[in-house]
C-alpha cells in the first residue's frame, strides 16, 4: 500500500537522491561536482523558511516518489494580484513504481499545499509523456514560455 505524506527534514537525503536520479535520467549533460550539496543546502534552507513544501509516496517505509514546490513572489498582474507563485519541482517516481497512479494521488496534495501557502499560480515544466496527467489535474500548456541560460 502506498502512503502519501508531507515532507519533513528527515526526507532531505531522499529528496536529494531523487533529484539527482531525475536529472541523470533527463539530461545528457554530466552533473557537476558538488550538485548534491547545493541541492541539500537549497532544500534545507527553503524548508526552514517555509518556501519549500512537498509530498512523498512511501511503500513499506521506502520513499518511492516525490513532488516538491518552491514558493516565491513575482510581479503582481491581473491574474495574480498578490504575486505569490509556486513552482513544481522534482516530480519523480522510481522506475519500478511508475505506471501505478502514484503521481495522480500526489499531485492533488501538492496543489493543496500551494493553495494553503497563498499561491495563485502553480508553474512547472514537464516531460512530454507526463503532460496528459498534468492536464487532467488542471494544468495548461503555455506555448509562450521562454528561457535563456545565463
Amino acid at each position: 500500500m502506498i502512503t502519501i505524506r508531507e515532507i519533513s527534514n528527515k526526507d532531505i537525503p531522499q529528496l536529494v537522491n531523487m533529484r539527482l536520479r531525475m536529472l541523470e535520467e533527463t539530461t545528457d549533460e554530466e552533473l557537476p561536482e558538488g550538485l548534491d550539496k547545493q541541492i541539500r543546502r537549497f532544500v534545507r534552507k527553503h524548508m526552514e523558511d517555509g518556501t519549500c513544501r512537498g509530498v512523498v509516496a512511501e511503500k513499506k517505509g521506502k520513499v518511492v516518489a516525490d513532488a516538491v514546490i518552491y514558493l516565491f513572489e513575482t510581479m503582481p498582474d491581473e491574474i495574480n494580484i498578490a504575486g505569490r507563485t509556486a513552482m513544481l519541482y522534482n516530480v519523480y517516481t522510481l522506475p519500478e513504481y511508475r505506471g501505478q497512479g502514484i503521481m495522480a494521488k500526489m499531485l492533488p496534495e501538492v496543489i493543496r499545499l500551494a493553495r494553503e501557502a497563498g499561491a495563485k499560480e502553480l508553474k512547472m515544466t514537464a516531460a512530454q509523456k507526463a503532460i496528459p496527467l498534468y492536464e487532467r489535474m488542471g494544468f495548461h500548456v503555455n506555448d509562450d514560455a521562454m528561457k535563456m541560460v545565463l
